[in-house]
């Protein structure tokens, strides 16, 4: 289950700076330090396939990336929560 969280918590950020990025026109990058204005290793990934990371169609993309990966994490965990409220231990849910 704690792959399961970790790709959850990674789709949750995913979505979340997605949905900024269509807002607010960009994605959350460092004010400073060495890593400064930078994408993180996503980015890296995006331009090895011959693709720009700041581009328009990147920000829906990665808005639903987000979805997706965060989307069975979350069902799950609400899934186990219900059946252990309906196993009559509502302590652990």
């Amino acid at each position: 289950m704690d792959i399961v969280g970790a790709g959850s918590m990674l789709g949750a950020y995913t979505a979340f700076d997605g949905c900024r990025a269509l807002m607010a026109g960009g994605y959350l990058t460092p004010r400073r330090g060495a890593y400064a204005g930078q994408l993180g290793p996503r980015a890296g990934a995006v331009k090895g396939a011959s693709l720009e990371p700041r581009s328009s169609w990147s920000r829906p993309a990665s808005w639903s990336t987000g979805f997706l990966l965060a989307g069975p994490g979350v069902g799950l965990c609400g899934r186990q929560a219900l059946e252990l409220v309906a196993a009559g231990d509502p302590q652990r849910a």
